[in-house]
């Protein structure tokens, strides 16, 4: 699909709604680095809260990095290591958006998801990249399993 005319400074938001891999790659990023690294806090709800064998009393306020949701193998399949932007092809959309949710409920959240889209559809529109070294594997840093 082509993004936009060639006198088009910029895609427009219009031509990036419809790059599913696009989407799909900048989930996989996002997947891997969060934009919260430390997650909201939340409070228990009334009548306590069981997780993992262990129980939290009302009004506990927790902290659960997405990170720790993003990277756990029955979310996101066994190799967590692997950059698969595809994966999100064969996913449950509705159980993925339960999980991948690394904006949180951020009033920003869909600007910023939209000017994501628009920059980097944009960079690759206008540039050209070659692999200085073609062969070299890329490997994942800060994460562990």
């Amino acid at each position: 699909m082509a993004l936009g005319h060639e006198d088009d400074p910029i895609a427009s938001s219009e031509i990036v709604k419809r790059l599913p891999y696009l989407e799909a790659v900048i989930n996989e990023a996002l997947r891997f680095h969060s934009t919260s690294s430390l997650g909201l806090p939340r409070t228990v709800p009334e009548g306590g809260l069981n997780v993992s064998g262990k129980f939290f009393p009302e009004g506990v306020v927790l902290n659960v990095p997405s990170s720790t949701i993003h990277l756990d193998p029955k979310v996101s399949g066994e190799d967590i290591k692997a950059f698969r932007p595809e994966q999100l092809f064969d996913q449950d959309q509705a159980g993925n958006q339960k999980t991948f949710n690394p904006f949180s409920e951020c009033v920003g959240k869909h600007l910023a998801e939209i000017e994501l889209h628009i920059f980097i559809a944009t960079v690759f529109r206008r540039y050209s990249f070659v692999l200085e070294v073609p062969k070299k594997r890329f490997g994942t840093r800060g994460i562990s399993s």
